[in-house]
């Protein structure tokens, strides 16, 4: 891993952040977590040294900056690790993973203070109502309408709750995706796809949808603040 100097006058922390990952080794996921916390230290510095205007400057690069790692690199190494029901594996591809402990795994390692194994055990809107208020429940809603209300909304990251599953969904760049630990297909397991395909989102009669990376959960990522 290459060494930085950290300048606490930083004209874009957004660039400064991609120029840290692009000339970072990321090709395995223990340097991708290396590489996040070298670029979690530099926010926290740039936004403790920032005024009122620029610390929500900070905050605002931090939500592009999250949520384009999360969806093109924490995923990326999650993509085909087999599902189990008491999947609990630390290493993409290697051993199974829960779809609990597949979205509590990605948001401990992206850098958020959670309760990593605790969550994972329990029902997912328990752990959703913890991380946002920005919710939105479906009852026997069919998936055009889930798909309809994402499209409204502003390319982000949300954690999804079902009758027995949980996942994410993803707007980015007008993509959406349901990405989750399936155990539709467990030799799979993590997968992104399309939401109105054969999945427990379409199948679902209760659907509770919580969008994180809000100005409060990225304060709390900065700040290291544990959610609990």
């Amino acid at each position: 891993m290459k060494k930085y100097t950290i300048i606490l006058i930083i004209p874009s922390i957004f660039t400064f952040v991609l120029l840290l990952f692009s000339n970072s080794k990321t090709n395995t996921y223990t340097s991708l977590n290396d590489s996040l916390k070298q670029s979690k230290t530099a926010i926290a510095l740039a936004y403790k040294n920032e005024k009122d205007n620029g610390k929500d400057s900070v905050i605002n690069n931090t939500k592009q900056i999250l949520l384009d790692i999360i969806v093109n690199q924490y995923f990326n190494f999650w993509y085909h690790t087999p599902w189990s029901f008491y999947g609990q594996t630390r290493t993409p591809k290697k051993g199974t993973i829960a779809c609990g402990y597949f979205v509590t795994t990605v948001l401990f390692d992206a850098g958020f203070n959670i309760p990593r194994v605790a969550w994972a055990k329990l029902p997912s809107e328990v752990f959703i109502k913890k991380m946002t208020t920005d919710l939105t429940r479906f009852r026997s809603a069919n998936i055009d309408s889930i798909t309809k209300y994402i499209k409204n909304r502003k390319d982000g990251l949300y954690i999804v709750g079902l009758d027995c599953h949980v996942g994410f969904i993803y707007k980015l760049n007008n993509k959406i995706q349901f990405v989750h630990s399936s155990y539709y297909k467990p030799e799979i397991g993590v997968l992104s796809e399309n939401l109105n395909t054969d999945n427990p989102l379409k199948n679902s009669k209760y659907v509770v949808i919580g969008r994180i990376l809000t100005n409060k959960n990225i304060t709390d990522w900065i700040e290291n603040k544990a959610i609990k």
